[in-house]
């Protein structure tokens, strides 16, 4: 009951140098990626911007304590919509970060993101999803200063105008006049299937801005109506519908052991499975529908249900570099061949170097 996936896993650390106000040489170290997520717990949803919980006094400086020591404006510091990972207990959501030169005609950045930027690592447990990558990204020529001239803050990707290149984890360059920095850490990884979560609170996530009306559907299964109640009878549709593509034509039970969704008596393993003591021989059951998964990691392989999928099933801000579409990861999602539940996932790598 203590168990928790992962937090926000890299420092994204940028560093700007440039001409201060006063004229002399000036050069620090951002503290923006300590708004990154918490992972989801096994009773509640992961603190959003939560920072890194192995350092306790990580705090992240305000806007205008970075705009006085440095020549820069933000233009804007937010959470970052939909980069909590889906789980029964979604993952904390991250932060997002734009900034320009201010004061000065161009200033120097170098970046360091230790989680890289062709996965997440900010993994869920027990069937959740991981949680948004971590990126940074410069916008060359943008539109920025012609669009707060006309009193209109850019506050999305698309918004700010100009070339959007997505940059290694490890780069370095020049900020020129109306030239855009824009980065984020990983949010935290999900606790749990998706398709089990309260549709109440994926409702109040999408009122919060947390999660958007079109991430409820495709990640929780959750179907709103106009006024964003919950459409309950739509949404148990949209989840058996689920369920059936992840069965992909099996029938339900497919083992016929005869166990059925009744209470089985054993030692809970975990959100989804149990270990069951008969006759001296222990053996795994899926704990929602009771169907025998194994006694042995070989007969559980030939059982449970594999399926491989890109990092964008779990959410918009993963391998953001490679349009969601790494070359060298994926991610396996391991289903009760019962039930249909999600068991487990894992990013796993593909196409390895020789």
């Amino acid at each position: 009951d203590r168990v928790c996936p992962s937090w926000t896993v890299s420092s994204n650390a940028v560093n700007i140098f440039g001409i201060g106000r006063k004229g002399k040489m000036v050069g620090a170290l951002l503290s923006d990626h300590r708004g990154g997520g918490a992972g989801g717990r096994s009773f509640g949803d992961g603190f959003d911007n939560a920072g890194h919980f192995f350092s306790y006094l990580g705090f992240m400086a305000n806007v205008e304590d970075q705009e006085w020591k440095l020549p820069i404006l933000y233009v804007f510091r937010r959470r970052l919509k939909d980069s909590g990972g889906p789980g029964k207990f979604r993952g904390g959501v991250t932060s997002i970060t734009a900034l320009t030169p201010y004061g000065t005609d161009r200033a120097i950045f170098k970046c360091m993101n230790t989680a890289g930027t062709n996965q997440s690592n900010a993994a869920g447990i027990e069937g959740g999803y991981p949680g948004g990558g971590s990126q940074v990204s410069l916008v060359r020529g943008s539109k920025v200063w012609d669009l707060m001239r006309g009193g209109t803050i850019p506050m999305t990707h698309e918004a700010l105008g100009g070339e959007m290149q997505h940059l290694p984890s490890k780069s370095d360059g020049i900020l020129s006049r109306g030239d855009l920095l824009v980065f984020y850490p990983p949010g935290g990884g999900g606790y749990g299937d998706p398709l089990d979560r309260d549709p109440g609170k994926s409702r109040r996530d999408v009122v919060n801005g947390t999660v958007s009306l079109e991430a409820a559907l495709k990640y929780y299964g959750v179907k709103l109506r106009g006024d964003l109640s919950v459409d309950e009878e739509a949404t148990r549709q949209e989840r058996e519908k689920r369920i059936a593509q992840r069965l992909a034509g099996r029938s339900r039970l497919s083992s016929g052991n005869g166990d059925g969704h009744r209470t089985l008596e054993g030692e809970r393993i975990g959100e989804y499975l149990i270990r069951v003591c008969r006759d001296g021989q222990e053996s795994l059951h899926c704990a929602k529908c009771g169907e025998h998964l194994g006694k042995s990691e070989t007969e559980w392989d030939a059982k449970v249900v594999i399926r491989e999928t890109s990092l964008t099933t779990a959410g918009p801000w993963l391998a953001v570099r490679y349009g969601g579409q790494s070359p060298n990861f994926a991610l396996r999602e391991t289903l009760c061949p019962g039930c249909g539940t999600l068991l487990d996932v894992r990013e796993i790598l593909v196409n390895p170097p020789a």
